[in-house]
């Protein structure tokens, strides 16, 4: 039987890797080296908050699905490829029983990215106060 909690850290796993990557090249597309202190924090601070911003995103697209907010617009664009797309069966299918079916496919599980991309933010503002405290 799998661990429910062992599947949850492999989730903050991978997203925490793929930020570190995400920020290490960017990072690495810099010459470090001949850069001054001041310097590096301010590309080091660059580097995460690009995927601190889109992990943030991205749970929060999410989190707002899970919560029925985007509910309303795949309803509507199911319902006009339904009849736009030839060959495929017109979909008569009411507002409500297409709710009620949403809710049962329904998941969750998103938090992991919220919580991935509030760590680069933190750590990007660790950098952006070393940044401003470095004197140049």
């Amino acid at each position: 039987m799998i661990n429910p909690k062992k599947g949850k850290w492999i989730s903050y796993a991978i997203a925490g890797g793929i930020c570190l990557l995400m920020a290490a090249a960017y990072a690495l597309s810099y010459d470090l080296g001949a850069l001054g202190w001041k310097d590096r924090y301010l590309v080091l601070c660059d580097a995460f908050t690009l995927p601190g911003m889109l992990m943030l995103a991205a749970g929060g697209i999410g989190w707002l699905a899970y919560q029925g907010a985007l509910d309303g617009v795949t309803y509507i664009l199911r319902y006009v490829a339904s009849m736009l797309i030839p060959g495929k069966a017109y979909w008569r299918g009411s507002y409500r029983d297409f709710l009620d079916a949403q809710q049962e496919k329904r998941r969750g599980g998103y938090g992991f990215l919220l919580i991935t991309g509030l760590v680069c933010m933190v750590i990007t503002g660790i950098f952006l106060v070393l940044y401003f405290q470095t004197p140049a």
